[in-house]
Parts: C-alpha cells; sequence; structure tokens
C-alpha cells in the first residue's frame, strides 16, 4: 500500500511521520518532492544546496519511485507530502496510483506556530496555496481507499 499524506505547514506532520516509521511494515519518507521544489521555485533554503545535492531533483524519478515497489520490502510505503511541492508541471496521473490523505490541524493551533517559525505578520501571512486547492478540487480524495495496492 502507497499512502501519499499532503498537509500544509506546521500540521505535526513529522511527528505522524515517525510514528509510521516505527512500524515493521512500513517504510516512511519525507517530502519527497522537496528537492525539485527547491530547484524549480529558487526558494531560499539554509541548506538548499544540499537538500538538490543529496536527493532527487527530477520529479519524474521521484513519482516512479513514489509508486514503485514499497522499499526495503516493506508493506506500507508512508510519503509525507507538502501540497504545495506539487508544482503545476508535475503531472497528476500517479496521484491515482496511490492513496491520498488529508492531514488537517486545527487553524487555531497552526496559524501561531506558523507565523512563529516563519516570523510573518500575524494577519494575511498564510493561505491555502493554489496546488491544495487543486488537489482537493480536482481529485477524489478519501483515506481508506485502496487505490496502490
Amino acid at each position: 500500500m502507497h499512502i501519499a499524506m499532503w498537509s500544509p505547514p506546521r500540521t505535526i506532520s513529522t511527528a505522524l511521520m515517525r510514528s509510521w516509521g516505527n512500524r515493521p511494515d512500513t517504510f516512511v519518507c519525507d517530502e519527497p518532492l522537496y528537492a525539485y521544489y527547491l530547484k524549480a521555485t529558487g526558494e531560499s533554503h539554509s541548506v538548499a544546496d544540499e537538500i538538490t545535492a543529496q536527493h532527487d531533483n527530477h520529479w519524474q524519478s521521484v513519482v516512479a519511485w513514489l509508486t514503485g515497489p514499497v522499499p526495503e520490502g516493506r508493506e506500507i510505503f508512508y510519503q509525507k507530502q507538502m501540497a504545495h511541492h506539487l508544482l503545476p508541471e508535475i503531472d497528476r496521473s500517479w496521484l491515482d496510483r496511490v492513496t491520498n490523505c488529508f492531514l488537517i490541524r486545527e487553524p487555531r493551533e497552526m496559524l501561531p506556530s506558523y507565523v512563529k517559525k516563519k516570523r510573518l505578520p500575524a494577519s494575511g501571512g498564510y493561505r491555502l496555496s493554489a496546488n491544495a486547492r487543486d488537489l482537493s478540487a480536482n481529485s477524489v480524495w478519501r483515506c481508506g481507499d485502496t487505490a496502490g495496492d
């Protein structure tokens, strides 16, 4: 089974990924499209060069890996995904081959955490990305689907 857990930042997604990683039947990956995202957008990050050098930064090969056999012979492939990393040029057809879920955190808890981490003004500093809106509006998303088995 391939689980793509989509979330915005500051939703406690890393804690959830680590809990899945404690299962002996599960292989986890952390933001597999991030290196491509950094390369494509040129977004500033303190270790962007290291990330793009050490991780696959070609979306086509990342997608092939995400939809291929579950690594290390495990049964479940848990993929911690950030919705804004799914840039417009990335073909969406692969999404039908994984079970897609959304991780949503109570906004009253998530937004102050985001503002503190990103040091943005408390008003207007966060919005749902167009990619996340596209994901939810144009696809069938439900947790527990058998896609990707």
